[in-house]
C-alpha cells in the first residue's frame, strides 16, 4: 500500500490504480484519458466534380491524472525521475526515446477495489508534473496535484 495512503482517510475515493511496465506506481483520484481524433483526407479523381472524404491518421491527446498518490518505494519520486530521463534539467541533456518511453496501464476500480476496466498506453512519457502546494498540516501533503502524460497509442478493455 502507499506510504502516503496511511495518512489519507478517504483513500477509498481513489478509484484508479496506475501500473508502469507492469509494476504498481500510484493511485489517482481523477483521470482524463485524453481525446482521440481522426484526421480527414480528401481526394477526387476519375472525372469527379466533388471530393471524397476518408479517415486519415489517428491523433491522441495527452492523458491527465489528478490527485496522484505515489506508492511507497520508487513511486515516491518516480515521476520526477521519469521526466529527468527525457530531459535532465541539471545537465540539459535529453535521453534516448527507448530509455524514457514506457507502457503504462491505468485500472478503473469498482466499489470493492477490483479492476473493472483497463486503459493501456503505449510509448508514453510525462510532459507535465504539478506537485501542488505543500502544507505540513494537510492529510495529503505528499499527493501530487497533476501529471500529464503523452503517448502514441491507447486501448481500453473491459475486465
Amino acid at each position: 500500500m502507499a506510504t502516503e495512503a496511511n495518512a489519507i482517510n478517504r483513500l477509498k475515493e481513489y478509484k484508479f490504480r496506475v501500473e508502469i511496465n507492469g509494476y504498481p506506481a500510484a493511485l489517482c483520484h481523477e483521470f482524463n484519458p485524453g481525446d482521440r481524433t481522426h484526421g480527414v483526407t480528401t481526394h477526387a479523381g476519375a472525372g469527379q466534380n466533388y471530393t471524397c472524404k476518408e479517415v486519415g491518421m489517428i491523433t491522441y491527446g495527452n492523458a491527465v491524472m489528478r490527485q496522484v498518490v505515489p506508492l511507497e518505494g520508487p513511486g515516491r519520486n518516480y515521476f520526477d525521475n521519469w521526466m529527468n530521463q527525457g530531459q535532465d534539467p541539471a545537465t540539459g541533456n535529453g535521453g534516448k526515446p527507448n530509455d524514457y518511453m514506457r507502457n503504462f496501464t491505468l485500472y478503473e476500480l469498482d466499489p470493492a477495489g477490483n479492476p473493472s476496466r483497463a486503459w493501456e498506453y503505449k510509448k508514453a512519457f510525462p510532459v507535465r508534473h504539478v506537485p501542488g502546494n505543500r502544507n505540513a498540516q494537510s492529510e495529503s501533503a505528499d499527493v501530487v496535484e497533476e501529471i500529464e502524460i503523452a503517448y502514441t497509442k491507447r486501448e481500453m478493455r473491459i475486465l
